[in-house]
């Protein structure tokens, strides 16, 4: 495309290079910064035996479905045993990272998976923000033997076993989870742990994964649209390169085109619109408290 043809649609041309720009640096912020997954075996058996002892005789769980509970809801007794094992987990990360304590649980997996539970089935990375150095921890308190654990660039696949211990990327890291026919009504008990680099990340990854558990709860029943747009919207960032390529095909046919094509351009402004709520959605979090 020359000067001239630049020109006449001077501003969604400059619109469609910036977000071109940005969409790839989101890529490659993505792919090609991502924290090392860490698999390794808890040392504090005790502390994680008693913590299992209080939660299988006092929390209650949905069986039908996922269930989680806050872990800064419990009594403070069981705050401090977890927080021997938060220590115990830092020691495997750089003395940068600090717990987010607002957002650790427990976690119960569901028996079979519909609904909002497809989250954890579906390819997927748990956080929008990738430029954040970010970690979640699964302890494993009960295991269950019909669930896999997946995480396909680190040739992940495994069934976690009683104190086994999995850290991975919170924010860039694809995974999943896979759930066998069961013939246990008992469901793995994990302790989820998180833990970033910085005080903006710590709050931003906070703010959005109160703001996405609270989402995922309201859909778990019966779905709404929102809780479409979640699985949407997973989806696409997921298989982001796919996404991407196509845009760069599409863009390198309009902008090395020697007439206007008015067709393409108009494409291209319409693929711009997941980027365009990814920036809005994200900078959400930058102003509201969750």
């Amino acid at each position: 495309m020359n000067s001239k043809l630049y020109k006449k649609n001077f501003l969604l041309n400059t619109i469609i290079i910036i977000f071109l720009i940005y969409s790839i640096i989101l890529y490659l912020l993505k792919s090609f910064f991502q924290e090392k997954t860490i698999v390794s075996r808890l040392k504090n058996k005790k502390v994680a035996d008693e913590i299992l002892n209080y939660i299988e005789n006092n929390l209650v769980p949905n069986k039908k479905t996922t269930t989680h509970f806050y872990i800064e809801d419990l009594p403070v007794k069981i705050q401090k045993k977890i927080d021997i094992i938060n220590k115990e987990l830092l020691e495997k990360l750089d003395d940068s990272y600090k717990p987010i304590p607002q957002i650790n649980e427990v976690y119960f997996t569901a028996k079979k998976t519909g609904n909002s539970d497809y989250s954890f089935t579906n390819l997927h990375s748990d956080s929008p923000f990738f430029y954040c150095d970010t970690y979640r921890f699964l302890v494993v308190l009960k295991p269950n033997n019909n669930i896999v654990t997946i995480i396909p660039d680190d040739n992940v696949d495994k069934v976690l076993k009683k104190y086994d211990i999995l850290g991975f990327d919170y924010a860039r890291k694809l995974h999943y989870i896979k759930i066998n026919n069961s013939e246990s009504n008992d469901s793995r008990i994990v302790l989820k742990l998180h833990f970033a680099k910085s005080k903006i990340c710590n709050k931003l990854t906070k703010r959005y994964t109160r703001w996405a558990r609270n989402l995922y709860v309201n859909n778990l029943e019966n779905m709404d649209f929102r809780g479409y747009g979640m699985l949407a919207s997973q989806f696409i960032c997921s298989y982001s390169l796919y996404y991407l390529i196509l845009y760069l095909i599409i863009s390198f046919i309009y902008f090395t085109s020697k007439k206007e094509n008015k067709l393409l351009m108009y494409i291209l402004i319409i693929l711009l619109i997941p980027i365009i709520f990814y920036l809005l959605w994200t900078t959400m979090f930058y102003l509201f408290d969750y």
